[in-house]
C-alpha cells in the first residue's frame, strides 16, 4: 500500500521562494518553467509578470528574459512542454485498438491518466484548462488556440471511429453528433474533476492511495452514466 503523502497535489507542491531545488543544481531554465507554469495556472497570463516569476525563482528578471525573451515566449515554452503530458488521447486510442479493448475501456484509461496527472505533473492540468480560455481571447495566442481545437477535433473523430469499430456507437449514425456527445461528456468530467473533486482531495486525503481510490470511484460512476447515454 502506498502511504506516501499527497503533497504533489496543487499548491502543496509549491516551492518556497528563494529556495528552488533545481536552481541549486544549476538548472535555472527548468526552475523558471516550473514556476511560470504554476503561476500562469493559478493567476493567468495577464496577471503574472516576469518580475513575479523571477522573484519566485530567486533570480533577476533579466535572467528570465535572457533564457526566454518576452513573457509571451516564456508562456509558449511552458505550453509546449505541458501539452504532450496532458494530450495523450491519441496514443491511448492506438494502444487500446492494438490490445482489442473497447472504446469505453479506452475512455477509462484516458480519464485515469488525466485524473492522476496532479500526482506526477503538478499544475499541468490547471495550466491547460486556463490556456484554452486565454488562447481563445488573446489575439497574440490565437494560433495556439486554433492548433489545439484542431487537435481536439481530430482526437474525438478518432474516438468515434474506434467506437464504430467496436459497435459501441451504433446508436448515433452521424459521426459529428457522436463526437460532440463524447466531447461534451469528457469535458464535463474534466471540468467537474478540476473544480470540485481535486480541491477537496487536497484537503481530505493524506495519502496517494486514498486519492487513487477516489479517482477510480469517480471514473466508474462517469462510465456508468456515459453508457446510459450512448448504448
Amino acid at each position: 500500500m502506498n502511504t506516501s503523502p499527497i503533497e504533489p497535489l496543487g499548491d502543496l507542491q509549491t516551492k518556497k521562494a528563494g529556495r528552488p531545488s533545481a536552481l541549486h543544481q544549476g538548472n535555472v531554465r527548468i526552475e523558471i518553467i516550473e514556476t511560470a507554469r504554476r503561476l500562469f495556472a493559478k493567476k493567468g497570463f495577464e496577471a503574472v509578470s516576469v518580475s513575479a516569476i523571477a522573484a519566485e525563482v530567486g533570480v533577476a528578471s533579466t535572467t528570465v528574459s535572457h533564457h526566454f525573451g518576452p513573457k509571451e515566449n516564456l508562456w509558449r515554452e511552458v505550453y509546449a512542454q505541458t501539452f504532450p503530458a496532458v494530450s495523450t488521447g491519441r496514443d491511448i486510442i492506438a494502444a487500446s485498438r492494438q490490445s482489442n479493448f473497447s472504446m469505453m475501456e479506452a475512455i477509462r484509461k484516458l480519464l485515469l491518466h488525466h485524473s492522476l496527472l496532479p500526482l506526477t505533473k503538478p499544475h499541468h492540468v490547471e495550466f491547460m484548462f486556463r490556456a484554452l480560455v486565454e488562447t481563445s481571447s488573446n489575439p497574440a495566442l490565437r494560433d495556439i488556440y486554433a492548433t489545439r481545437v484542431g487537435y481536439q477535433e481530430g482526437f474525438y473523430m478518432r474516438l468515434v471511429e474506434f467506437g464504430r469499430e467496436t459497435g459501441e456507437l451504433n446508436k448515433f449514425p452521424d459521426n459529428k453528433q457522436a463526437a460532440q456527445i463524447l466531447r461534451f461528456a469528457l469535458m464535463g468530467y474534466y471540468f467537474y474533476f478540476e473544480h470540485h473533486v481535486l480541491p477537496g482531495a487536497v484537503r481530505e486525503f493524506e495519502h496517494v492511495d486514498d486519492f487513487k481510490n477516489l479517482v477510480t470511484t469517480q471514473i466508474e460512476d462517469f462510465i456508468k452514466s456515459l453508457k446510459l447515454v450512448i448504448q
